[in-house]
């Protein structure tokens, strides 16, 4: 993937191997400056034969419009390292990237037009050609249906993924952000992580789910898998998702059940209690905090919720 440059904006447009003060830099990288009146955009860029990895650091004070090309179909992995920001690709997806997210786009080859809406935002790239992914399936036989998935339908090149970066994510792109290799050791180097990558997200992407009846269409089962995907604080209420998928609220519960082995609440607590456990770990925030961010209105509730699911207290769980 690689930035054209918009018509007229030649003058703003320059080329340096120096970055502000205070952006990560990646060794051994390419650094491009686009600068205007809309704002600043730095990219750092790596590239082999079948990858790249990119650091883009938006500083935008308007809206602004970045064209793109991709000279081959490309899977781009985006990981929302500091701030948030607001895209389109294409005039599509609305994407709102926030911090500690990874997002994952198809990309055919050919001509693009990013929207990028005011704000702050550093963000990883992680891009790979189809075909490197291909091979990686001819490894693991897995990731044949997450290449499949992938592909599919994705004319646009529009937004497929969206989940949290877990502490073993994080730990691999410390990895290959901080690697001092030259060529062709960064290129052997690079791509053992980027199967060390994929083996975590063939684990996520590859979730067990049980067959439904036959009055459950393939939209039915479809819309009651994403929902399963969505951050708990993002789901809409039951009636409003009975008219969003055109569904009585007795089927899509029964049908959620059936296919998750578990019900909307009971997932959700889940996920509830998995971020608090992430929280835990990676912050210093109090416990009362963390039951407050996550919805509950009683420290004693969640303290009992997350005893029952972790066989902890928070308190111990932090030690």
């Amino acid at each position: 993937m690689k930035f054209r440059l918009p018509n007229g904006a030649q003058d703003d447009f320059y080329t340096s191997s120096q970055l502000s003060g205070g952006e990560p830099a990646i060794p051994h990288a390419e650094v491009f400056v686009l600068a205007s009146n809309s704002g600043r955009t730095s990219l750092q860029e790596r590239q082999g034969d079948s990858h790249a990895i990119r650091l883009k650091n938006s500083q935008m004070k308007m809206p602004g419009t970045v064209p793109l090309h991709t000279e081959h179909p490309t899977i781009a992995f985006c990981y929302v390292m500091k701030g948030h920001a607001t895209w389109q690709l294409n005039g599509v997806g609305d994407t709102v990237f926030r911090e500690g997210y990874y997002h994952l786009y198809y990309l055919p080859r050919g001509e693009y037009s990013l929207s990028i809406h005011k704000g702050n935002c550093t963000i990883l790239m992680i891009e790979l050609h189809v075909d490197f992914l291909k091979r990686a399936a001819l490894k693991y036989a897995e990731l044949r249906e997450v290449c499949e998935r992938v592909a599919a339908g994705s004319e646009l090149g529009i937004q497929q993924i969206r989940g949290r970066m877990t502490t073993d994510v994080k730990a691999v792109l410390k990895k290959m952000i901080q690697c001092d290799f030259h060529e062709p050791e960064w290129s052997t180097y690079f791509t053992s992580r980027l199967n060390d990558l994929l083996l975590i997200y063939m684990r996520l992407f590859t979730v067990e789910r049980a067959a439904l009846p036959k009055s459950y269409t393939e939209e039915d089962i479809k819309n009651l898998d994403a929902l399963a995907e969505m951050e708990h604080d993002e789901q809409p209420n039951e009636e409003q998702l009975s008219r969003l998928f055109a569904m009585n609220k007795r089927k899509l519960r029964d049908g959620f059940k059936l296919r998750n082995k578990k019900g909307r609440r009971e997932l959700n607590v889940e996920k509830k209690i998995k971020e608090a456990c992430r929280m835990l770990r990676e912050t210093t925030f109090k416990v009362c905090k963390i039951a407050y961010m996550l919805g509950y209105k009683s420290l004693p509730s969640f303290g009992k919720i997350f005893r029952k699911i972790t066989g902890k207290s928070p308190g111990k769980f932090r030690k």
